[in-house]
């Protein structure tokens, strides 16, 4: 089972606000990339869609595709679990958060 982690990393003297994506169990279609990735904080989409993207732009590295189901994690991480549909990757996310 494919499931990425999620979490916010808060700005330091010297580096801005982040967000990071890492692998939590499973393997890759393609070898060995990167298993995680950081990004910018996008102050322009907000808590939730910062997340999407970070999921998205990994699994997208990564060569995985399907659905992406998020769920909550440990210090307000999110976790995101790969229902093993194929096709693109169509990240599904709570409309809660604006």
């Amino acid at each position: 089972m494919y499931a990425i982690e999620t979490y916010f990393i808060p700005p330091t003297n010297s580096r801005g606000a982040r967000i990071k994506a890492r692998v939590m169990e499973g393997r890759t279609s393609t070898g060995a990339p990167a298993r995680s990735l950081t990004l910018p904080w996008n102050y322009a989409l907000g808590m939730s869609k910062n997340h999407v993207a970070a999921c998205e732009a990994l699994a997208t590295r990564l060569g995985w595709s399907g659905e992406w189901i998020e769920g909550g994690g440990a210090d307000g991480a999110s976790v995101w679990i790969n229902s093993h549909h194929p096709g693109a990757v169509a990240v599904v996310a709570p409309e809660a958060e604006q």
